[in-house]
Order: structure tokens, then sequence, then C-alpha cells
């Protein structure tokens, strides 16, 4: 069975959008990752609703440290084989922030082709995927720092 995680709205007030703000940056991403990315959805229009990711999409335009926070959970995903999650959490980040326009000018992607990339069936090459990362990394200001774990 699919699903579609919706958001209950108390009139213009969001009781899950409030505690979602009261989150700290980076738990906020491990939420979104771990309930919004469900890809296997199936629409079911509801009353006094809002999807989960015009919330999620709102916070990135809003706060840029739930923004990095965002995109080191899809460095995090990806490393870790999780695909669709990875390339959900960077769709996210196109759509709230660079924009795909943006995007094939800086990469050299159509856009299309780009869509396609980061779809939850998308399978970008490694090259394909550097360079979207890379694109957005620079959107965000950020700088690359890579550390080592042991099991």
């Amino acid at each position: 069975m699919n699903h579609e995680l919706r958001e209950f709205m108390e009139g213009s007030r969001s009781p899950f959008g409030e505690w979602f703000e009261r989150l700290d940056p980076m738990t906020a991403a491990r939420v979104d990752r771990n309930a919004g990315n469900d890809t296997r959805k199936q629409r079911c229009d509801m009353a006094l609703t809002r999807t989960y990711r015009e919330t999620v999409l709102a916070r990135i335009k809003r706060d840029p440290r739930f923004a990095r926070a965002l995109y080191a959970e899809a460095m995090n995903a990806l490393l870790e084989g999780e695909v669709e999650e990875g390339l959900s959490m960077l769709r996210d980040l196109v759509h709230a922030e660079i924009t795909f326009k943006e995007l094939a000018r800086q990469t050299g992607f159509g856009e299309k082709a780009l869509h396609r990339m980061l779809s939850k069936r998308g399978n970008p090459t490694a090259r394909s995927l550097a360079a979207i990362v890379r694109a957005i990394r620079d959107d965000l200001g950020l700088v690359p720092r890579v550390t080592v774990a042991t099991a």
C-alpha cells in the first residue's frame, strides 16, 4: 500500500510545521530523510492539509542552516547507498534554492536531463552527479570537508 505524508492544518496553524521549525537543522534534515521522502506515494486529497514536501521546501528557503544540513544528509544517503533518498533531497534543494534552469546553466546539462537524473528512478553517472552536487554546494556556499570514521 502506498501513502503520501500530509500535514494536518488547524485553520491556518500547522502543529507539525511549528514542531518542525523548532527542530535543530540536523535533526530536521534527518526527519526529512526518514519521513518525507517516501517515494511510494498515492494521491490522497484531504481537507485542511498540505504536503510534507511544501513544509520542507519552505524551510529550505527560509533557513540556510537547514538547507546545509539537508545537503549533508543527502551526501550521507548517497554514500550509504540510499540513492533514492539522496536524489530526493538534492531535488528538494534544487526546487527550493538553485532552480533547474540555473542548475542546467551551471552544469551544461539540459533541464529535462537533470529532472530525469534527480527523479526517483534517476541513475546519473558519477560525473553528472559530481557536477550537480558541486553546483548545489556552491549555491549553498559550502566548502566540502571529508572525515573518515572506522566502523
